[in-house]
């Protein structure tokens, strides 16, 4: 069975993912996000807490003072950005350790097949010897089978009944 492309190992998977899946408060300071290299995903609970607030924002915006056009653009960036449902980290996390199962699964099922492929072929292998060695044997004058003794004695007792009779039909007048 050939792979249909290159397998992948748990760790290409999750690349920039925590690997315990744990829903932590949403962070009020901007300078952390901006500290660390690669942010971890939000997770749902974070997304929610941020359109709850831009929400607010736009509520606010609207009653207490005049927004720029440029904060309305970043506010319905926003919105827009966390209006979209993104696949949760431990959701990612449950489906990358299955995959990685069914990839084992599928290695092992691979590898008992081939092993019995090869017990079928030693054993094809081994019928084809026995039955060119019974061939052979037979073919050379080897020993003879039940049916052909049993016929031998048939044709020997009708050869002597026969020669019985001749004896028989020469003495008579």
């Amino acid at each position: 069975m050939v792979l249909d492309g290159p397998v992948l190992a748990l760790s290409d998977i999750m690349h920039g993912m925590a690997s315990s899946p744990t829903t932590s408060a949403p962070q009020e300071d901007d300078t952390s996000l901006a500290d660390s290299a690669t942010p971890e995903p939000l997770d749902y609970a974070q997304i929610e807490v941020m359109r709850k607030r831009v929400l607010e924002l736009i509520v606010s915006g609207a009653s207490k003072m005049s927004t720029s056009s440029r904060e309305k653009e970043l506010i319905e960036m926003v919105f827009r950005l966390t209006s979209t449902r993104t696949p949760d980290v431990a959701q990612l996390y449950t489906q990358a350790k299955t995959i990685q199962e069914l990839c084992r699964q599928r290695d092992f099922i691979i590898k008992e097949v081939a092993e019995e492929r090869a017990r079928w072929e030693a054993e094809r292998h081994g019928f084809d010897r026995v039955a060119e060695a019974l061939i052979a044997g037979r073919s050379h004058g080897g020993d003879s089978t039940y049916r052909e003794e049993e016929l031998e004695r048939q044709v020997a007792i009708l050869g002597a009944e026969n020669k019985a009779l001749r004896q028989k039909v020469t003495f008579s007048p």
